[in-house]
């Protein structure tokens, strides 16, 4: 259960991360 917590933290990490490269490239 802890390494499932562990996967969806990382992925909302990389979300964010892709989310704010994708801004700075629209901008």
């Amino acid at each position: 259960r802890t390494n499932q917590y562990i996967t969806i933290r990382r992925k909302s990490e990389l979300a964010m991360q892709v989310g704010l490269s994708e801004r700075q490239v629209k901008i």
